[in-house]
């Protein structure tokens, strides 16, 4: 992955990365969080070949490398037969602890071997580190495919004014990147956009690219970034994102700069010419917070190469891929064990409806907020609705619904991180929702109890299309028509359902389905079906979040099988509140309806780079 370019931007009221440290014996951080792999099945190697030994060591030196080198990219080879070698590089995010460098690389190298167990040319994108290897040499060679670009689903109010905005800050990103003293390659610049909203840019590229090469690379990527929206990125062997809050460690971005990365170079006789042949092109895949495009030609870069220092290795051709990651947190615990924190997804909050701060709806959200935080820390269920108020002109209804799949001890610290989030997010509305990978957490002045509403629509789909897309597109009917009949039959009252299918001999089709519990069997029903209009059938990977149900297929294993195949909790037990308090369900006229939104993020389009990947 030859360069890096993420560019994002971010609401001041919106918190990034959350860097928690514990004074204990030592620190524990949160796992990597994974974004998304690519390995075309064109070139395979046999079990137990010398490629696969040459592989398995090359990993294990990169993931040594990566544990005790502070550089933060390597790159690296193994075998002394042509024919045979592996070829490999990592590249960690310039603002990124050097032990969550180490961390994130052991992880990757690992996972790109389950997720690509036969393919000789692999890649895999984490937030906070990209991992590379093939059967040719990928050293100082510009790849601009795959790529992937993701993008916020929501529009800029001023177009015109924030792309030349844009231009001009990523402008200058691209210099300072491309000049980078450090020898990382490595940039971050922000600017005002208004009194209250701020861009925030960042921008990389492996080191081992010349100063000429990196910023060519990076203006290549930023031709293909959405400019009209509020956030966006791509991931390729070239890749960048913006978005509307701070992303990027300014904790370890302004500590004492690390050393230039020193290349041990490789022996004469081993050297090989470049040979563009090598370089696949796939062309773009187009994601935002929704849905996924195709783009093609993502980047043009030159091809002029200079000679640089690599590790040891077969061929002579370096290969520099830029990569964007998604903002990270660290979480660390002392005396207990660590779980990762909950992954944010998108959150939807209307200006049409606003509080007063320090009014009486504001004390009765709070009470509300902190009540179901509550609820969720001690209650296995899953699901909680609540109000809070007497007066129904100052009431607060909430509800919060926790993925069927997951362990009821994640569930709690969700809910508490969504609570708080939703009003960093959303401070004066009056009605809001936020959804992560791990729970939804919504509420509003009016009631939303057993009120079927599908809209605002969020869809994620994954850029990488079907190579069968009709036998596919009658396996999924197939498969999510019998998925919606067992979620909104759900005997353990959760409205929650899983279903696999074969596609071929070595591929699987996953999906999940679920419901509030709060609606019955037949708008659970109507409510998953009109989310599975709206999932792209031709790609490999979508899904659709909505208020009342959420919908998602996959061609890997995303969910739970362990708590899954425990025995089902009880139906959960809701306390009806005070008659004097209940209000009618609003009429339709108060249901919102916004269409769907389609994001792309890698995989969606509002997909990501992995269907922006997916946590439902």
């Amino acid at each position: 992955m030859p360069q890096e370019l993420s560019l994002f931007f971010f609401s001041k009221k919106t918190r990034l990365l959350s860097l928690l440290h514990c004074i204990c014996t030592h620190i524990t951080e949160a796992a990597p969080k994974y974004l998304y792999h690519d390995c075309p099945n064109t070139t395979l190697f046999t079990p137990k070949s010398t490629y696969q030994t040459n592989l398995n060591t090359l990993l294990s030196s990169l993931s040594s490398v990566a544990a005790t080198d502070a550089d933060g990219f390597a790159n690296a080879t193994t075998g002394k037969n042509p024919l045979d070698c592996a070829y490999g590089l990592f590249l960690c995010r310039g603002d990124i602890a050097a032990t969550a460098c180490g961390d994130c690389v052991a992880n990757a190298s690992k996972e790109i071997l389950s997720n690509c167990p036969k393919e000789k040319d692999s890649i895999i994108w984490y937030a906070e580190c990209m991992l590379r290897y093939s059967n040719h040499n990928i050293f100082s060679v510009e790849q601009d495919a795959p790529a992937f670009v993701l993008m916020n689903v929501v529009n800029i109010s001023s177009p015109s004014s924030f792309a030349q905005l844009l231009k001009d800050t990523t402008d200058e990103l691209v210099e300072r990147a491309a000049s980078d003293g450090s020898g990382k390659r490595f940039a971050v610049k922000d600017a005002d956009i208004s009194s209250s909203k701020r861009l925030y840019t960042l921008a990389q590229c492996t080191p081992d690219l010349t100063s000429v090469e990196c910023k060519a690379c990076l203006q290549g990527a930023i031709k293909n970034l959405p400019i009209d929206k509020e956030g966006g990125r791509v991931l390729a062997p070239s890749c960048n994102r913006f978005e509307l809050y701070q992303f990027y460690n300014e904790t370890v971005f302004h500590g004492a700069p690390a050393l230039a990365p020193t290349l041990a170079p490789p022996p004469a006789a081993v050297v090989a010419a470049p040979s563009s042949s090598t370089v696949r092109s796939k062309g773009a895949g187009v994601m935002s917070s929704g849905v996924l495009r195709t783009a093609s030609n993502l980047l043009n870069v030159s091809s002029q190469r200079s000679n640089h220092q690599k590790i040891n290795f077969c061929g002579t051709i370096h290969l520099s891929l830029i990569f964007f990651f998604f903002f990270f947190n660290f979480l660390s615990i002392c005396t207990h064990i660590t779980e990762a924190a909950p992954e944010y997804l998108h959150h939807d909050c209307p200006n049409t409806t606003l509080f007063t701060p320090k009014s009486t709806y504001q004390t009765n959200l709070n009470t509300l907020l902190s009540s179901l935080s509550s609820v969720a820390a001690t209650d296995a269920d899953g699901f909680a609705n609540d109000t809070a108020g007497k007066n129904p002109l100052d009431r607060a209804y909430g509800l919060f619904l926790f993925r069927g799949d997951i362990a009821a001890t994640a569930c709690g610290d969700c809910v508490a991180n969504a609570s708080k989030e939703i009003l960093s997010n959303c401070p004066k509305e009056k009605d809001s929702i936020i959804w992560y990978a791990e729970c939804m957490l919504r509420y509003s002045n009016h009631s939303i109890f057993s009120v079927k509403q599908d809209a605002p629509a969020i869809v994620f789909m994954n850029v990488v299309n079907i190579s069968s897309p009709s036998s596919f597109a009658q396996l999924l009917k197939d498969t999510t028509d019998e998925l919606v009949e067992s979620a909104a039959s759900d005997g353990s009252g959760k409205r929650f359902a899983v279903k696999d299918a074969d596609i071929s001999s070595s591929k699987r089709l996953y999906t999940l389905a679920q419901c509030t519990p709060d609606l019955t069997s037949a708008e659970c029903k109507a409510c998953l079906q009109g989310a599975i209009k709206n999932l792209p059938i031709d790609k490999e990977g979508g899904r659709v979040l909505a208020p009342s149900c959420n919908v998602r297929f996959e061609l890997y294993q995303f969910y739970n099988e362990t708590v899954l195949h425990e025995a089902p909790a009880p139906a959960p037990t809701l306390a009806p509140p005070p008659a004097a308090v209940v209000a009618a369900p609003p009429p339709s006229s108060t249901v919102r309806s916004k269409g769907v939104r389609v994001m792309s993020s890698g995989v969606l389009c509002t997909a990501g780079v992995v269907f922006f990947l997916f946590p439902f």
